[in-house]
């Protein structure tokens, strides 16, 4: 049995200066615009069914989160998708999968 080895984390001086999480805020939705990229080669959008609003998109950029919009132009007309899932891959780093499902109409 070692002794002495339960720490007080309150006698740490370090521990103040990370942030409470009830101080924290969320960090508002950001909109991600794909409308002039080339489908294909910028990014893939594979649509669950011909009718269906949702899909998963593959694409590289750093930043990209859940609750983020992403706008999309495959067919010349703008299209609003919400982030619901997201995954980064881990080569590279800045690769991702999402779960999207369209906004509005």
């Amino acid at each position: 049995m070692v002794s002495g080895c339960a720490i007080d984390i309150r006698q740490n001086s370090w521990i103040h200066w990370l942030p409470r999480i009830s101080d924290m805020k969320p960090r508002p939705a950001r909109t991600f615009d794909y409308s002039r990229a080339v489908p294909g080669v910028d990014y893939s959008f594979d649509k669950l069914g011909e009718t269906d609003n949702r899909g998963y998109m593959t694409a590289q950029r750093r930043g990209v989160n859940v609750g983020d919009y992403i706008l999309l132009a495959p067919a010349g007309v703008v299209n609003k998708y919400r982030i619901q899932k997201l995954e980064y891959y881990s080569s590279p780093n800045d690769m991702w999968i999402a779960f999207l499902s369209k906004v509005g109409k």
